[in-house]
């Protein structure tokens, strides 16, 4: 929602800018060579936008697969998805779940972090979100201990 100027603005200020596509558009849904061209020059036209390499992705609408995870993780770093979870310390790079940021005002997640129990929460959370139909079914893909990063 932010304009050219606002974003560069923002990347001079020290805020990362990353990626999302150009048309954010459901990227499953694209063939293989609109999916190239939506992750490659959504890249392109990103960094020339803030003057600065853009490495981080937000699948639109957290919608992935393994087909999408691939082109992404040819053009970023890493890749973020809608998943409600705590990241990890073998998640995958191209599927980093999150916790929304409006959690983090809730005094009920607070208290659950301090008591030691915010997975817990966490995870009923998620249990929420899918029973409204919000949170993706999908499983978050790990590495095994002593396995390398999925490249």
């Amino acid at each position: 929602l932010l304009q050219r100027d606002e974003l560069r603005e923002l990347a001079q200020r020290g805020v990362e800018i990353g990626g999302h596509g150009i048309e954010h558009v459901d990227l499953t849904r694209l063939d293989a060579s609109d999916l190239e061209l939506e992750v490659r020059l959504g890249r392109e036209r990103m960094a020339d936008w803030v003057g600065r390499d853009v490495v981080h992705f937000a699948y639109p609408f957290g919608a992935w697969n393994a087909r999408v995870r691939e082109a992404v993780a040819r053009e970023y770093r890493a890749a973020f998805t809608t998943q409600l979870a705590a990241m990890g310390p073998y998640a995958d790079p191209h599927a980093i779940p999150r916790i929304d940021a409006f959690y983090l005002d809730d005094p009920r997640f607070r208290r659950a972090i301090q008591a030691g129990s915010g997975e817990k929460w966490i995870g009923k959370r998620r249990w929420l979100r899918r029973a409204r139909g919000s949170e993706p079914r999908r499983a978050i893909p790990l590495r095994r201990a002593g396995t390398p990063p999925v490249a």
